[in-house]
């Protein structure tokens, strides 16, 4: 039987977030970059992208947070925000989107795997400029979480250990070990205009 409900359950609603799927792997290359194509160098993303539009908070495909350099000073009084660590850009390549609707009528990424665009592109150097610095967001770690699908294909996801802190915005951990950012329901609705790009589901508490 289900124990008492906590604290931290009874005040705040908590999501997981992903990038948006619906339309496929071509405007998730788009949203996040691949975040993962390269190894770390002393503990800093390597990042591979689009540009020069790269939306103002993404996460990567490791539930890395990654935000421009105009969001730093919003974020960090969030609660749970530990800090910010520079993203080095490996390499830039030059895409005409401005993120505000869905490329779809755009074939040049479609052909082979949307990787390959950015893998196989060339580096942009004026785009790299008007991308500006990046920054990857440290957050505390809290609870630990389950995601997966339903048997209708629905993502979903539940607390296996639920946070112990009324934070905003936090990392639980994954049974493979990996963090997933949590976000609190006032946040997104705080900052909801920066998160068009994300999709969120609701956590349930066991």
């Amino acid at each position: 039987m289900r124990g008492t409900p906590s604290l931290v359950e009874l005040t705040m609603l908590y999501y997981s977030a992903n990038t948006q799927s619906e339309w496929g792997d071509t405007v998730s290359i788009l949203i996040t970059g691949l975040t993962s194509y390269f190894p770390r160098i002393n503990d800093q993303l390597q990042l591979i992208r689009t540009g020069p539009f790269v939306p103002k908070i993404s996460i990567g495909i490791m539930g890395e947070m990654i935000v421009t350099e105009s969001q730093v000073e919003l974020l960090r009084s969030v609660s749970g925000v530990l800090g910010f660590r520079p993203v080095f850009q490996d390499k830039i390549v030059r895409y005409d989107w401005n993120g505000n609707d869905v490329p779809l009528r755009d074939t040049s990424m479609l052909k082979g795997e949307p990787e390959d665009f950015l893998i196989q592109g060339a580096h942009d150097a004026a785009a790299a400029k008007e991308v500006g610095p990046l920054f990857e967001l440290l957050l505390a770690d809290d609870g630990a979480i389950v995601e997966g699908f339903d048997a209708g294909g629905k993502r979903e996801a539940r607390f296996e250990i639920g946070p112990t802190k009324n934070l905003s915005l936090f990392n639980a951990i994954t049974p493979g070990g990996y963090h997933s950012p949590v976000f609190s329901e006032s946040f997104i609705n705080t900052y909801k205009e920066r998160l068009k790009w994300i999709e969120f589901t609701r956590i349930a508490f066991l």
